[in-house]
């Protein structure tokens, strides 16, 4: 039997989400403060409120994992409170 190793959420993001990474749709929250100048628990605030989109890429039955925020989802909430 051969095991197939896969690489870690937090290695994926690594590779296909840097800020600086033109059309990147997914942020890490690291990221999100020198994209767009919101702190952390001002971002799990929106999360939590359902302002700004997210996901949590994480195995089955596992307790951690990685968190990815979506730049759309940023945007469109910076547009709207600018229209405020």
């Amino acid at each position: 039997m051969q095991l197939t190793s896969y690489p870690k959420p937090s290695e994926i993001a690594e590779q296909t989400i840097s800020p600086l990474t033109p059309g990147a749709e997914w942020l890490r929250p690291a990221d999100v403060k020198p994209f767009c100048g919101i702190g952390r628990s001002v971002l799990f605030e929106l999360i939590r409120d359902g302002a700004i989109k997210s996901v949590m890429l994480r195995r089955k039955g596992a307790s951690k994992g990685s968190r990815l925020i979506s730049v759309a989802s940023l945007r469109s909430y910076i547009a709207g409170m600018e229209a405020k």
